[in-house]
Order: C-alpha cells, then sequence, then structure tokens
C-alpha cells in the first residue's frame, strides 16, 4: 500500500469564526481571531496562555487549548484524558524544567539520589509554572505510554474571566486511513499487530470481521487521538 494514501489535512478549522485555515498559520490565525472575538471578561487582569498540544510520535494529532492562568495542570492533566487519552484509569504525569508533576508521588524516593528528578503535585497553577514559548512534556499510562508535546505557543494579558476547563481554539482534521486489505476507508485498527496505529494494521468494517473469524486479532474504533489502537482505548 502507498503510504500516500494515508493523507493528514494541512487545515484546521478555529472554533472561534468557524474558518478553515492552514495548520502552518493557526498560531497567527488565533492571535488575531482572539481579538476580533473578545473572551467573557472578568473582574481582575489576568494571563491567558495559548497551548499547542501534540503527539510526540505522531504530531499530526493536535490541539490549540486557551487556559487562563488560574487553572492548574491538573485541569489540564483531566482535560487531556477526557479528551483524547483515558482508557483504564492509567497514571500520569507532566516535566517541566526537570521537574516531575504528577498526583502520584513516590514518597520513598532518597532525596539524596541527584539522579532522580524532582517530583511534585499536580494541583500547582500555571501562571506559576509556564512561560512563553517553553516547550514541556506529558505522559499517560507509564506501561503503553502515549507521549504529548505542549508548546506554550501564546501569552496574552487580559481581563477575560477565570476559565474551569480549557477552551477548545482548533483541533486536527480525522486523519483519513485506508483499509490495508481492500484500500477502502478504514473504521477499526488491530491493536495486536504493532503499537498504536499505522499503515499495516488499520481496516474497513468488512475486513476486520474477515481477520477476526480467521485469527487472533484485537480490534478498536478508530479514534482521533494519539493514543487511538494503544490498550483499550477507542
Amino acid at each position: 500500500m502507498d503510504k500516500e494514501e494515508n493523507s493528514y489535512s494541512e487545515t484546521a478549522v478555529c472554533t472561534l469564526c468557524g474558518e478553515r485555515v492552514k495548520v502552518r498559520g493557526l498560531v497567527r490565525h488565533l492571535t488575531s481571531c482572539r481579538a476580533a472575538h473578545p473572551a467573557k471578561q472578568g473582574k481582575q487582569e489576568r494571563t491567558v496562555f495559548t497551548l499547542k498540544v501534540c503527539g510526540r510520535y505522531n504530531p499530526e494529532y493536535f490541539l490549540y487549548l486557551e487556559m487562563t492562568d488560574n487553572m492548574t495542570l491538573d485541569d489540564l492533566d483531566g482535560f487531556l484524558r477526557g479528551t483524547w487519552l483515558e482508557c483504564c484509569g492509567h497514571l500520569s504525569q507532566f516535566s517541566i524544567d526537570g521537574v516531575s508533576y504528577s498526583d502520584s508521588i513516590d514518597v520513598e524516593i532518597d532525596p539524596s539520589d541527584t539522579d532522580v528528578p524532582e517530583k511534585r503535585e499536580c494541583d500547582v497553577e500555571l501562571g506559576s509554572v509556564l512561560t512563553r514559548g517553553m516547550t514541556f512534556g506529558y505522559e499517560y499510562d507509564f506501561g503503553s505510554t502515549t507521549e504529548l508535546v505542549i508548546k506554550v505557543a501564546g501569552v496574552r494579558q487580559g481581563y477575560d474571566a477565570p476559565l474551569k476547563m480549557p477552551i477548545v481554539l482548533a483541533r486536527n482534521d480525522v486523519p483519513k486511513w485506508v483499509c490495508a486489505d481492500c484500500g477502502k476507508p478504514a473504521v477499526r485498527v488491530d491493536s495486536m499487530m504493532g503499537y498504536g496505529i499505522g499503515e499495516d494494521n488499520v481496516f474497513c468494517a468488512t475486513c476486520a470481521r474477515k481477520r477476526e473469524k480467521a485469527g487472533e486479532c484485537c480490534f478498536l474504533n478508530i479514534a482521533n487521538s494519539p493514543r487511538t489502537g494503544v490498550c483499550a482505548y477507542e
């Protein structure tokens, strides 16, 4: 099968105005579009972050999020789980400037061991850990791990009302996978044929049923997520 048959969109829809925008120009568009479509106003000035979140090894899956400085890494973790990752209640952590932020801190770590990164809890406000242009990591599930890269793509000051959950400014279009057997649009991924999703383990519904009858496999629905085809996620 020709690799070019699986194509990823070069555009995404801005949720502020509904316009389809080229991915390369998304940050610039979102900056000007937010100015033209102001957020709900609050009483005090605060810092507002635009975050680009994408798969470390499959960057065609991405989210552009807006979050206010009162929100925490816990809030971001919960949102990423609910939108992109959650399957079996696995552990997760952020890695920011050499510090690991997680809700499962190992109290047995020897503080004299300098090779072990410092660990803190995730209830820290974004305004105290994020700066313009910084990039940091996120991991969900320390067995079948899904890794994300998060970049602070924009920072502005404004009187925005404090948010309780991130606003999705844009999200990648659903990748167009084709069946490895017949070339029709694929809707199922065999998680036993490889880690995650790839050209050789995606199938249409008909071919998936044939393979289920013929031998051992574990099919999941293809999802618009960097975790698609991993563990029990669908």
